[in-house]
């Protein structure tokens, strides 16, 4: 199956803690959800979630140090304007970096073990446990109509590692 991602997402993890934020406006305004967004021309993916990282909650990470996780295909049949593939890394926090919130996003540190998925996209139960134990996969999504609730979800493949 080829896999074209067009946004990113970035954990970035510490001792039992992943980094997540509130999403302060745009698409997914009011939920929780990792750091990322849209892949710019000339960008590979991980330069692309490492940028989104520095620019939303001001962390340096070097792209070279992000580790594939996973690949998600979201798809909105009655929004197709908001379907995207999205490829998902995960990253240690570097020594001294602390997260700063910005215009889009309130950082929070959760721990990995007691994950608030009734805050975040309905589809974050599905793969997200997996990912931050870096046991990569290649998930599909479909939602319903109230465009929220995952309507079809399934495992295409479990992965090999991406950059």
């Amino acid at each position: 199956m080829h896999f074209s991602p067009t946004h990113t997402l970035c954990f970035v993890r510490r001792e039992g803690e992943v980094l997540m934020g509130l999403k302060r406006r745009g698409f997914g305004m009011g939920k929780l959800t990792g750091i990322g967004g849209k892949i710019e021309a000339g960008e590979t993916p991980a330069v692309a979630a490492a940028r989104e990282v520095a620019e939303e909650v001001a962390i340096t990470l070097q792209p070279g140090r992000l580790r594939w996780c996973a690949d998600l295909d979201f798809r909105f049949p009655l929004r197709p304007a908001w379907s995207m593939p999205v490829r998902v890394f995960v990253a240690e926090l570097p020594t001294g970096a602390q997260a700063r919130a910005s215009d889009e996003i309130d950082p929070c540190w959760l721990a990995v073990q007691a994950l608030p998925f009734e805050r975040m996209w309905d589809d974050g139960r599905y793969w997200l446990p997996g990912a931050l134990r870096e046991r990569g996969a290649r998930w599909r999504f479909q939602f319903a109509a109230d465009n929220s609730t995952v309507q079809l979800a399934s495992r295409v493949t479990a992965g090999a590692a991406r950059r």
